[in-house]
């Protein structure tokens, strides 16, 4: 099923032309994927960050604010549990309102960090409210700006999540797409993970 977007009139260019804009979350017709997502729903509920994970959902159905969905999010949070060793410095691409933040935290041990880039100013505020509500202030650091402006500068990482809007992010210029895999890249740790929905 295909959502119409919202209106793009309010949406505002960064230095680089690029701009920040919301799609349509993406809905399984695929019957194991439905039952997947009930199970895992079934498990909600079990501490404050299931409960404000679901809000966020329900915020970004309403919205049509681009998250990685429920089922992705169990992804992400298994694949980054199962590194070993734990990560401890962990880099999400593309914030929105910090809904794989969230499944990347729940992840990982005390100690260890996320730093979550996002490049919509308004959604970053939102991001940072929904991660304080879930008690996470500490571990999950938000920062705004063009990832290809701040990531050269940036340490060395664990995991990255590399969850941009593609086709809009890099418009025609596919170099752009190309440089950000090779920033990843350079600021992976050997034996370090590289994730990207």
């Amino acid at each position: 099923m295909v959502q119409q977007t919202k209106s793009i009139e309010n949406i505002q260019a960064n230095n680089n032309g690029r701009v920040a804009l919301p799609i349509v979350p993406q809905f399984l017709d695929d019957p194991l994927s439905g039952y997947a997502l009930e199970m895992l729903r079934m498990k909600r509920g079990e501490s404050l960050i299931d409960d404000v994970l679901l809000e966020m959902e329900e915020l970004a159905s309403i919205e049509q604010i681009p998250i990685i969905g429920p089922l992705e999010g169990a992804v992400i949070q298994i694949l980054t549990q199962i590194r070993q060793p734990a990560p401890k410095l962990v880099l999400d691409i593309g914030t929105a309102i910090g809904y794989s933040a969230l499944w990347l935290a729940k992840a990982l041990p005390n100690g260890s960090q996320i730093i979550s880039i996002e490049i919509d100013a308004q959604r970053a505020q939102t991001a940072k409210k929904f991660i304080e509500k879930a008690g996470y202030q500490h571990q999950i650091e938000v920062v705004c700006g063009d990832v290809l402006d701040l990531l050269p500068s940036m340490e060395i990482f664990d995991v990255i999540l590399q969850d941009v809007i593609k086709h809009v992010y890099f418009g025609a210029d596919s170099r752009l797409s190309l440089q950000l895999f090779e920033y990843c890249l350079d600021h992976l740790h050997d034996g370090g993970m590289l994730l990207g929905d």
